[in-house]
């Protein structure tokens, strides 16, 4: 997630003005902290981040501030949400124990 984050950084400089550099700068940390928060304590919150951010690109579509390439949106949208769904699902099978 923190690679994720970075990149909206990196879409934005090539594209964006200062403002819209603040505030995907500001987006990118807050995305680094989930990354970090979910490594220490849930993983639950990496699996939440993960399909947050295909949710996040997809809305950005129709912004015109968006600096993120097009294909991207539709990569991450597929991208992460697989990730996810493969994160949550032996999270959840190790969860669901059976009653003896």
């Amino acid at each position: 997630m923190v690679a994720i984050a970075s990149f909206y950084v990196v879409f934005v400089v090539q594209k964006g003005n200062a403002e819209t550099i603040m505030i995907q700068s500001v987006v990118a940390v807050g995305f680094t902290a989930l990354a970090i928060a979910a490594s220490r304590w849930n993983v639950w919150l990496l699996i939440t981040g993960l399909a947050g951010h295909s949710l996040f690109d997809t809305g950005l579509g129709g912004l015109s501030t968006n600096s993120v390439p097009d294909l991207c949106a539709r990569f991450c949208l597929a991208n992460d949400l697989t990730m996810g769904i493969g994160l949550a699902t032996p999270t959840l099978l190790v969860q669901i124990k059976p009653a003896r």
